[in-house]
């Protein structure tokens, strides 16, 4: 095992309870969460304290992500090949999951501080939950647990069976089911379930909501479920709890905007509520391109004043285009805000675009001017920062190393760095020129270095 040495830079850039957000350099108090300009986190005071606390030993683990105030990370257990995953509690200075458990899935950020564990010295069973702070929820009893949502519920198994299990200890659904899994119905409040080789769906109360009877059910949308039977589909309504349209298709999907597209005989075609033919709206409609503007036509001609797209689900004033290969942004009316130049353009939430032309990366800004030249290899934007890659640099590295800068040019993590991660809550965790150091740093400068040892105790820097 490779001995360490931890070596800590801390140092306190606050003047008078403020500090320079380092995505917009605007005045920020320490102890506040996010920017009020650009919105960024930039929570100084809390991972100030943090990086004090940090005590886990890199050079002998794997990294992963920092979610939720946890940095996952895995181990090999004796005698397995496969690696233990574990977790590290920024805020506490501490590993996670005591001995003698290990996890064996470590998706906590899907159910934030709660742990899929398995006991090591059980062979047969031994799956349990515990929380972020090592206490027991679920006792490791179970063959099985898998996630079900991020609400708190999991299927469990035991003895050949499935269930679902609550945070609070309580048995939701017994286990009386072969297969248990979430619907898209009521904001996942029923179950697609399978029992005696038949499938059907139950609520929270393990009643029946859709019958137990069918060779397989589908989604659910508008008030439909597609049903199966006897290798044919159909759809079941959820409010008359009946079979609306009989089992005839031999594919069908989902509703929207009051009809489905179905295949009957080979022939693709619309069917309505009632299951007659209809067309979609929309149908005939084209986006085309007149004057530098998009534009939807209908199909007698004529411009439909409809939006491109819908902001609100978007979730931005601007979308990327592509016209004959090359990519552009629009507004939701359809006019060019930036011109279809590039190979590739992709939005993002910080007013920035990435692009990249003849194979070289920069950023842009959502009205097209240049934040950052095209001559980088890869380049990302998290929480207001940039991050480059590349290019190489002859003579000083001979790989492509990382960095991070803010929208005006100004060094924030220098490029000389062999990999970095993201920033999650404003730390990032990243791995220094040939393995010499690694570590974690958040965004003001601050860092966590390990440098390895060599047996008689120098610095092994090669």
């Amino acid at each position: 095992m490779v001995k360490t040495h931890k070596v800590v830079h801390i140092n306190d850039c606050s003047v008078n309870g403020y500090v320079k957000c380092p995505a917009c350099r605007g005045s920020v108090p320490v102890n506040q969460k996010y920017c009020t300009c650009c919105g960024e986190y930039v929570n100084y005071k809390y991972n100030y304290n943090v990086l004090a606390k940090w005590d886990l030993d890199l050079f002998n683990n794997s990294l992963g992500d920092i979610k939720n105030g946890l940095v996952e990370y895995s181990k090999n257990i004796s005698g397995d090949d496969k690696p233990g995953w574990n977790a590290y509690d920024l805020e506490y200075g501490r590993s996670v999951i005591p001995e003698p458990y290990t996890s064996y899935d470590h998706r906590y950020y899907e159910a934030p501080g709660v742990f899929i564990v398995c006991h090591s010295q059980m062979f047969e069973g031994g799956y349990g939950i515990l929380d972020r702070y090592g206490n027991t929820i679920l006792a490791a009893r179970f063959d099985r647990i898998d996630i079900l949502d991020s609400k708190g519920y999991f299927v469990v198994k035991k003895e050949g069976k499935v269930g679902v299990c609550a945070l609070t200890r309580e048995l939701i659904i017994p286990f009386e089911y072969d297969l248990i899994k979430p619907s898209s119905i009521s904001n996942n409040n029923y179950f697609i379930v399978r029992k005696d080789n038949k499938y059907g769906m139950i609520d929270f109360g393990n009643l029946v909501v859709v019958p137990i009877e069918f060779d397989d059910v589908g989604e659910y949308s508008e008030g439909f479920i597609v049903i199966q039977k006897e290798k044919k589909w159909g759809y079941y309504c959820h409010k008359t709890k009946e079979i609306k349209i009989p089992f005839r298709f031999d594919k069908a999907d989902k509703f929207k905007d009051g009809c489905s597209k179905v295949v009957l005989g080979g022939t693709e075609l619309y069917i309505d509520e009632n299951g007659f033919p209809t067309l979609p709206k929309g149908y005939g409609e084209k986006e085309v391109i007149e004057n530098g503007r998009v534009v939807i036509r209908g199909i007698d001609g004529q411009i439909v004043r409809r939006r491109i797209f819908d902001p609100t689900i978007w979730r931005q004033d601007i979308r990327s285009y592509k016209v004959n290969d090359k990519e552009g942004a629009i507004t939701p009316e359809g006019y060019f805000v930036i011109s279809p130049e590039y190979d590739s353009l992709l939005v993002l939430e910080s007013n920035l675009c990435v692009v990249k032309k003849d194979g070289k990366c920069g950023v842009i800004t959502h009205k097209g001017y240049s934040v950052l030249p095209l001559e980088y290899s890869d380049v990302w934007v998290d929480e207001g920062l940039i991050r480059i890659s590349g290019p190489n640099y002859p003579g000083r590295y001979s790989f492509v190393v990382s960095g991070y800068i803010d929208r005006n040019g100004n060094v924030i993590v220098p490029q000389e760095y062999m990999w970095l991660g993201h920033f999650q809550e404003g730390l990032c965790l990243y791995e220094g020129p040939r393995g010499q150091q690694c570590g974690i740093m958040d965004k003001f400068g601050n860092y966590v270095e390990y440098h390895p040892l060599s047996k008689d105790g120098k610095w092994q820097l090669a």
